[in-house]
């Protein structure tokens, strides 16, 4: 469900809430009025929990760009290194260790690339190198470490941010029927006052409740093609 129809219909919910509590509600209609009132407090209560979820995951996904910035920069350092203690050719210094040249490797999404970094580092594991290369794979490693810290936050935040949407979703479906049998009762009820049925449901512009939406979007690959440059 996109996010702005969802703010209007919460907003309508509330909006029909507060007329109701200006008008005399009879006692045949006081059973769907707490219905849909415990109802729309679930909405509201779930879809907070859903922004939460979502926050933490966005900031999850932040650290895996900023582990991912701090990878590239580790990997194409190790390379320069390398070609400039001869250890490979310039244009491909890890040469004979990867099938990949550094800003090949950058360029994978960034499990990937940490992945084919910690296989660099294992074939130069045994090879006699200076400091300033055993420096740079250092870095490198640390930074291939980030990379798989940050994607298990990532991960363990999406599946909180998913079962936070399937309870918001049921809870909008709890809603959705709630707010129907209401309003069928009202009418009943309020056949003889059509004013009172007219008010207390009429739109206020924003809402679109006839509108049938995409409960539960694909949530986007978050390992995907992040890279700082």
């Amino acid at each position: 469900m996109a996010r702005r129809p969802l703010l209007r219909q919460r907003a309508w919910g509330e909006v029909i809430l507060e007329r109701l509590d200006e008008t005399y509600v009879p006692l045949e209609l006081t059973r769907h009025v707490r219905t849909f009132k415990a109802a729309h407090a679930g909405l509201v209560a779930t879809t907070r929990r859903a922004t939460v979820a979502r926050e933490r995951r966005d900031t999850a996904f932040a650290a895996v760009g900023r582990a991912d910035g701090s990878l590239e920069r580790a990997v194409l350092t190790l390379g320069k290194r390398m070609a400039a203690a001869g250890l490979g050719p310039e244009k491909d210094p890890f040469a004979g260790r990867s099938p990949l040249r550094p800003a090949q490797i950058v360029a994978l999404e960034p499990t990937r690339a940490a992945a084919e970094t910690v296989r660099v580092l294992a074939r130069l594991k045994n090879e006699k190198v200076p400091a300033s290369v055993k420096k740079a794979m250092s870095a490198c490693a640390e930074a291939a470490r980030g990379i798989a810290a940050a994607s298990a936050r990532v991960d363990a935040a999406q599946k909180e941010y998913a079962r936070a949407l399937d309870a918001r979703d049921a809870l909008l479906s709890k809603w959705t029927t709630a707010l129907a049998r209401l309003r069928r009762r009202a009418e009943q009820v309020w056949s003889d006052t059509p004013e009172n049925l007219a008010r207390v449901f009429a739109s206020t512009g924003d809402e679109e409740p006839e509108t049938v939406f995409d409960l539960h979007p694909v949530l986007p690959n978050l390992m995907n093609g992040v890279h700082t440059n």
